[in-house]
């Protein structure tokens, strides 16, 4: 209620206002996609790295079961991270 009664002593179309703020590419908010995208993504294209540099690099198929479990355990704190500053906000 106070942002309209301060847009309107302004003098500022709120419809105008709205268009501006819905424009496509001016916000970069990763925490407006859904909440597990970004930990996925950071946890299988991690992986992917690791099983590529291991079959490129050492010729070996797979990955330590250690180095796999630490990808995912970060992964899952990143989750918890993205959802409580979802909350937050």
């Amino acid at each position: 209620m106070i942002a309209i009664k301060a847009d309107a002593a302004e003098g500022r179309d709120p419809a105008i206002a709205a268009c501006y703020a819905a424009m496509p590419g001016d916000d970069m908010n990763l925490l407006s996609l859904p909440w597990w995208c970004l930990p996925t993504a950071l946890f299988v294209l991690s992986l992917a790295t690791v099983l590529g540099i291991n079959r490129w690099r050492f010729h070996r198929n797979g990955a330590s079961q250690h180095l796999v479990l630490g990808m995912f355990v970060s992964a899952c704190w990143i989750a918890a991270m993205v959802v409580i500053l979802q909350r937050v906000q």
